[in-house]
């Protein structure tokens, strides 16, 4: 039987043109010397697309000299509008104009979804700086071309008519077809609901044989304020399959009493779960947790509340509370854990013993000791392997060196499995400062476990120059 080695070049080169995954071209370049040597014109095409296509966004900027025109009776409105939006206008254009880019976009970014740049009234700035420039009667003929290909007969005409007639709608599901390798994708609020019809319409106007869109995703973030939207949201995300980790930023409070009937289906393929600057009360979250089966991470991180008017409010967060009401969804599941303030709460949080197999934990210091009692210390699962403490302000060092110390004396009784510790510091480690970490980093060596000073950015403080 013939070996790849034995193969002429020739059939080499023409094996090549048959790698359409990206994924594969890497794995196939590693078969032999030959099949590399061959195929170095593709993976240079292969590691240009990577960095050309790898992620798509709309994020517009207002620089002077870029706006975009539409006609309201007699008059013009100006709409601001960036260059990365006209960027965004071009790349998606090469896409549709090169049938292998499509499949090296991973993340998409809708944070403000311009398709008025495609629009007849408007004129993209012609510089060196977005070139090639296309004109709209250019860009219109590749889309309608690009249609044609995808979309059924019978809703063909309806769709290139609503593209013609400037519906965002059309690029976005454009975009959505030729890019079915997409793992990531970050929403805003007021995109999430034309994302939604998007995926419905393509659902039922599709070809046969053409992929299934969003087949590989992964992760969504989606910022919002209002519950309901995200309540919206994970429908949507409980029909994705695919989809194993979900961020939510800004999150509002839940309207008690709240209507059930809004509530998604259960939901047992969602395995991360990230609440960010939310203000939940543990009503709430008793909500948002009761349609995920077998998370296996959550994060939630408290905005800090520097409007004192607000300060009242902040009684809505009850850590305790919270960690009961999550152990009652994830007692068993839970792997992960992150819980962080920004702002110093009234009682610390306790409660985590009953996680049995958690392995990491990352917490704000505040929320282990407050003043002389390290309380959450004694309250750690033996099965934790990795903890990280976060926002830790030099005054901090006091309550710290304690918490250390609870660490060290329990390290072999009830914390056998713990490796590593990592203490991330907000602000800059003086020679003082720097001298009492490394006393506490020997004596966590010592014990049988690593200790780490950070920076917030996760810079070792081992490194720095002492002052």
């Amino acid at each position: 039987m013939a070996r790849f080695s034995d193969l002429p070049n020739e059939l080499l080169a023409e094996v090549w043109k048959y790698l359409l995954a990206p994924e594969d071209l890497e794995s196939f370049a590693r078969v032999c010397k030959g099949v590399n040597g061959q195929g170095f014109s593709f993976l240079c095409r292969h590691r240009q697309l990577r960095d050309e296509y790898s992620m798509f966004s709309n994020e517009a900027t207002t620089e002077a000299g870029n706006s975009i025109r539409y006609p309201t009776g007699g008059n013009s409105v100006r709409y601001p509008l960036g260059v990365a939006a006209v960027r965004s206008s071009n790349s998606l254009i090469k896409i549709l104009t090169s049938p292998r880019a499509g499949l090296y976009v991973r993340e998409l970014r809708l944070r403000t979804w311009f398709t008025i740049w495609d629009h007849v009234f408007y004129s993209a700035p012609r510089s060196e700086e977005l070139s090639p420039y296309y004109p709209y009667s250019t860009k219109l003929n590749i889309y309608k071309n690009a249609l044609t290909d995808s979309i059924l007969q019978t809703e063909l005409q309806a769709w290139i008519l609503a593209l013609e007639n400037g519906d965002y709608n059309i690029v976005l599901g454009l975009l959505l077809l030729v890019a079915p390798n997409i793992v990531k994708i970050d929403l805003i609020e007021n995109e999430l609901q034309r994302f939604q019809r998007v995926m419905e319409d393509l659902a039922t106007a599709t070809k046969p044989g053409i992929p299934a869109t969003l087949r590989k995703l992964r992760s969504i973030s989606l910022r919002c304020r209002k519950v309901e939207t995200f309540f919206q949201f994970m429908v949507f995300a409980a029909s994705v399959t695919s989809l194993e980790s979900i961020s939510a930023i800004g999150v509002g409070l839940i309207c008690h009493p709240y209507d059930p009937s809004c509530l998604p289906p259960p939901i047992s393929h969602i395995k991360f779960l990230s609440f960010e600057r939310c203000s939940f009360r543990p009503a709430d979250l008793k909500v948002l947790l009761s349609g995920f089966k077998s998370l296996e991470s959550f994060a939630y991180i408290h905005p800090l509340i520097e409007d004192s008017s607000l300060r009242p409010d902040y009684n809505n967060f009850r850590p305790t509370a919270m960690c009961k009401t999550l152990s009652a969804h994830t007692k068993k599941s839970l792997i992960s854990l992150c819980f962080r303030t920004e702002d110093t709460p009234f009682l610390c949080m306790r409660g985590l013993r009953v996680f049995e197999n958690l392995k990491s934990l990352e917490i704000s210091l505040c929320l282990i000791a407050n003043g002389n009692n390290p309380a959450l210390v004694s309250d750690l699962p033996s099965s934790i392997e990795t903890m990280t403490l976060r926002d830790i302000d030099l005054e901090d060092l006091p309550w710290l060196r304690r918490v250390i110390s609870r660490i060290i004396k329990m390290k072999s009784e009830r914390l056998p499995k713990l490796g590593a510790l990592a203490l991330h510091i907000e602000e800059g480690v003086n020679a003082d400062s720097l001298h009492t970490f490394n006393a506490m980093r020997d004596k966590c060596e010592l014990t049988g476990f690593t200790l780490h000073i950070l920076d917030e950015d996760g810079v070792n403080w081992h490194s720095a120059p002492y002052y």
